[in-house]
Order: structure tokens, then sequence, then C-alpha cells
């Protein structure tokens, strides 16, 4: 009788369990897991729209498996605003730094429903990070909820017309009556991840995973089965190394609560993210060499989990087999390693007899019409080799600059040559930002001047203005090292920067700011903050060319010009000049024409600080 009466509770236990879970399922809107992209899993088909974000890591690590939002432009918009009478958003999310007082995590607003706004968002409070929720443009701060950076957090915010009740990690951590503020001056329509719905720059600096929302309020209980994942994905193998071909057993070894089974399984072998297998323990046979991540996903009644174990599988053949080409970090281009696995007849060692052959791989690069040999290295029997090879391009903002590349293997055995594999190389290397001043000329306008920087593969610069000193718009490009901006008119501010770019795209941080005032008989300049000579305009020149130059205090200065054997052939300033910017002309009109160097000599009168510069200048008669 008493098994009788456990047996019957237990029935009713599950029974309201399996309920509880169709009741949530059937209110499920739109399902966001992030598995390789931002489409809706619920069925529906609200597909969101990635701007900027980027796939990473789960709380799980699997790859692929959340999207990361840098902070500064990254943002995932929702086709719908989700604004329901009733409702419950609940994601994960893990918060990595601040870029402006607020990282908006998810917001939402429908500018015609009376419904009122959602939003969920961190706050940057005396150097902490706050967790709070705006709902119907009321302002809901937690308070004491202080989130720590780089930690997975569960949060659910529930709504009806009468409370607001908000969530972390499945607790409830506060309750507030629900306020019919509503706020549509943002004309939005749709639900946004990662930003505000206004262009405030509050854009989230984490990662974000697993978005749910519902059309209608979970309870305690709904929150915490949404929050305790018992569903786990893992799997073994076995071999996990062999030769081609290579039949390997996979065993599912997931796990999950008893009464919530696993009903589907899905592999992938080979990390092409097609699915190789749906049943629950596989077998795969590999016919080619290379090292493989292999990524299982199951899904029960509610979820999914995911797992991926990357580099799982290594076969060998006779044939070597690159594994990876990888740019060089921190090079201004031209130089890749490639990884690549051994020939099964590589078994030498490094203590090689006399009388044997040596044995040897070698990298080739196609250059479109032949193979070319680029660098060697040993058989010694290694199970993986590396070898730095310098390419024949690079990858830029202009061309991609993508080559094939091949490892061939020299062994007693014969010649083998692995499959082709495409990469690339990149400048990652930024360029010097210049010194810039500037000041105003006799016709109203701004003149801009900057020492040339010594980056020998400088492409242009980039000039920014403002109205206001903190937003910047581009407004030209040049490869000089001066410009005139004319669209400027009197009684009004302006503040200058400059980047500097390089050939491959790389763009340098911003210069110092110049800010003018322009008046209708004066300006407010910069006063320069160190001795500079820029270079001669025009340059090549006939008859004369301008030489400009800044001092940040009083000097002592000598301007001389010397012809390629060293004579002097001019000196054009040799007195003492006031602290700020500079001019001189040069008249060649009495020289022959030919390449000519400038050099100014300075010392501060006060500081008897010392510069010394010098500029290439040519006349062409």
């Amino acid at each position: 009788m008493n098994k009788l009466i456990k047996v019957f509770v237990f029935f009713i236990i599950f029974s309201k369990i399996l309920l509880g879970q169709i009741i949530i399922e059937d209110s499920l809107v739109a399902y966001y897991p992030f598995n390789g992209n931002a489409n809706d899993e619920s069925g529906n088909f609200l597909h969101g729209t990635v701007y900027g974000s980027t796939l990473d890591k789960d709380r799980n690590n699997s790859d692929n498996s959340s999207f990361y939002f840098d902070g500064i432009n990254n943002f995932i918009s929702l086709p719908t605003d989700f604004d329901f009478p009733e409702r419950t958003i609940c994601l994960w999310f893990n918060f990595h730094d601040f870029t402006s007082d607020q990282g908006i995590i998810y917001t939402s607003d429908h500018p015609e429903l009376n419904f009122s706004s959602s939003k969920m968002l961190i706050r940057d409070i005396n150097n902490e990070a706050q967790l709070e929720y705006y709902v119907g443009g009321i302002l809901n701060e937690i308070g004491s909820v202080i989130i720590d950076k780089n930690r997975w957090y569960f949060i659910a915010l529930s709504v009806d017309q009468q409370n607001v009740k908000c969530y972390l990690n499945s607790e409830l951590i506060k309750t507030f009556p629900f306020i019919n503020h509503h706020s549509n001056s943002s004309n939005f329509e749709t639900a946004l991840l990662g930003t505000d719905r206004y262009a405030n720059g509050r854009f989230f600096n984490g990662l974000i995973d697993d978005i749910r929302i519902y059309n209608k309020v979970l309870d305690q209980v709904d929150i915490n089965s949404l929050y305790i994942e018992t569903l786990v994905a893992n799997f073994t193998a076995e071999p996990l190394i062999g030769t081609a071909p290579l039949t390997v057993n996979f065993t599912d070894i997931s796990t999950n609560d008893l009464l919530n089974p696993i009903y589907s399984w899905q592999w992938d072998f080979d990390n092409d993210d097609i699915i190789d297998s749906e049943i629950q323990n596989p077998d795969w046979t590999y016919v080619e060499p290379g090292l493989y991540t292999v990524k299982l996903k199951v899904t029960d009644s509610q979820k999914a989990s995911t797992k991926v174990k990357k580099n799982y599988i290594t076969v060998y053949s006779e044939f070597p087999a690159i594994t990876e080409i990888k740019d060089i970090p921190d090079d201004q281009g031209g130089w890749v390693k490639i990884n690549f696995l051994k020939s099964i007849y590589d078994t030498d060692s490094l203590i090689l007899p006399k009388i044997a052959s040596p044995e040897f791989y070698t990298c080739e690069i196609y250059d479109g019409t032949d193979w070319l040999a680029t660098t060697s290295t040993a058989a010694y029997g290694k199970s993986n080799y590396s070898l730095l090879v310098h390419t024949l391009k690079d990858s830029t903002l202009y061309t991609n600059g993508l080559l094939k590349f091949r490892v061939v293997a020299s062994m007693n055995e014969g010649i083998f040559a692995s499959k082709e594999i495409t990469g690339y190389s990149i400048d990652n290397l930024s360029p010097n930002a210049p010194e810039l001043w500037g000041d105003v000329d006799n016709s109203g306008y701004v003149n801009l001047e900057w020492q040339s920087v010594d980056d020998n593969d400088l492409k242009e610069y980039c000039i920014y203005k403002s109205l206001d000193g903190n937003s910047f718009n581009l407004i030209a490009k040049t490869s000089d090292n001066y410009y005139i901006d004319n669209n400027v008119t009197e009684s009004n501010s302006y503040f200058y920067s400059l980047k500097s770019v390089d050939l491959s795209g790389n763009e340098s941080v911003f210069s110092n700011i110049v800010s003018i005032f322009l008046t209708e008989a004066e300006s407010t300049l910069q006063i320069p903050t160190k001795f500079s000579l820029s270079q001669n305009y025009p340059n090549p020149f006939n008859p004369s060319t301008s030489i400009k130059f800044s001092l940040p205090e009083e000097s002592k200065i000598k301007i001389e010009v010397f012809n390629m054997l060293g004579q002097q052939v001019d000196i054009l300033a040799d007195e003492i000049k006031s602290v700020g910017f500079h001019e001189v002309i040069w008249n060649a009109e009495n020289i022959s024409s030919g390449l000519y160097m400038i050099n100014m000599k300075a010392t501060g009168i006060q500081s008897h600080n010392d510069f010394n510069g010098i500029i290439k200048s040519i006349f062409i008669k």
C-alpha cells in the first residue's frame, strides 16, 4: 500500500512538472540560444539582425554559442518590441567593463502601445557595476545588487499591469508597482540587445546569451527551472589518434534530470556546421589527415546544450596536413605561422645515422602561376611541426590578401604534398599619431599643420572636426601635412584632431586636439607643446616655398639650407623668436635645381632645451 501511495505521489509531481513545462513552452514567443547565429528557435521566425557583435564562448565554454558586444557600436536588433500586457524577459549576461556611464543589456518600447517599455542595464555607481531596471520609463534601482565583472549572471524581468518583478540568478530581488508612464519618443518598434533606443553611446561591453521572451508572467518555480541547468552535453570517443581511414566510436555521456529526458542529438564531426549524425552513439570514419573539432548538441523539452571539443581527433596519413595558418601578431605584416601534422613515414629522430638520407618538409606558396618554395625544416619524428613563413602580400582594409599554402614532405618513401589551405598575413601595427597645430590666416580660414610621421607605410591623414570638442566628424583625407578649412564662420569655436592611416588601413589614435575660436579680428590659438619643423610646401617648388615651425618657448633659432655636398647655400633665419607658430619663405631663384637639406636648430631661452630638425626639399626650375 505504501509503495502505491509513493508511486501515486510521484505521478502527481511528474504530471505537474510536465504540465508546467508545456505551459511555459506554449507561452514562449522568442528564443535566441545564439548557436552560431541570432536566429529565433521558438518556431516563430523572429530572427535577430547582428550589427558588429561577434560569436564567442558561452558559460559552458562552448564556441560560437554567445554574442560579444564591444561597448562601442555593437548591438543586435530583434524584429518586434515584445511589449505585451504580460511578459517575462530572461537572459544570461557577462559584463566586462564600462565604456560609458551605462551598459544597456536589453531594451524595448513600442511608440503606439500603452504597455510601457522594458529595459535591463548596468550603471556605473562609484566605479561599481550596479544592476538596474526600467519599466515604463521609470528607473527601478536595485541599489545593493552589485555585479562582478567577467562573471555569468541569469536575470529575468516579469511585468503585468500591477507589478514588476526582478530576478537575479532565479532569486526574486525586488518587486515594484507597475506605473504606466508611457515613453514613445524613440519611435522604435523593435527590441535591442547591447544598446539603448537612442543614439546616446550607452553600449554594453560583454557577453549575452540565451534570451527567452514569454507572453505571460512566469512564477518563481518557472524562473528557477530556467536557471538551474541540469542539461549538460558531453561525450567521449575512441580512438582519439590514428591513421586514415580512422573509424572513431563516439559515446554520448550528456546528463539531465530524470523527469526531462534528452530526445535529440546532433553531431558535427569535422566542425563544418553540417549535422553528420543524429543518433546517440554514432561511429564516424575519417578518410583525410588533420585535426578535427567535434561538436554535440543535445536537446530536451525545454532547452539545448552544446559541447565542443577542439582538435579532439588527430588523423595521420602519408600526406602532411596543415592544421592552422596564423598571422604573426604585432608586426608590420608579411609573416605567418603554419602548423601541420607529420607524414606517417616521418620516423626519424634528431640523432640520424650517417648512412641515412635526411628527410624534410618544405612550405610552398602559390603566386598565381607556380608554387614557390619558402621555408624548410628537417623531419625528425615530431607529431606536429610549425614553420615561420614569409608571405607575398598582406590582407588589408582594401584587399583580402588570401594566399594558397601547402607543405611538401620529402620522405625516403616518396614525395607527398598536403592539401592546399588558404591563409593571410596582417599588418597589425598602427602608425604613430602626428602632432597637430593650427592658426587663422588673413582670409579668416583655419590653417592646420602637423609634423609628418616617420612610418614607412603611411598612406594618408584623416582630419576630424568638432563643434563641441566631444563628437568629431571626418571632414577630409590628405597625404600632405597641412589642411585649410574654409568652412568656418566668425564667433564660433572649432576643434580639430587627426589620425594617421597606413597602407593596410590601420589607424593611429587621435592626435592632440586643436581648439580655435574665431572673432572678427583675432583667434584664440593653441600654444605649441614642443619644437617642430614641418615639411616645406610646395615641394617640389619653383621658385619659392614656405617652411613652418613651432616653438614652445622663446628660442634662439637658425635655419640653414645645404646642398648634397654639405655646403651651405642660404641662411633663412638667425634670430630670437617668440613662443608660437612661425613661417619663413625660401626664394631659390638664384640657385640651381636639385635636392637640398633644410636644417633648423633651436635653443630655448629659459629651458636651454635644444632642437635639431632636417627636411628634404626639391627645387625644380
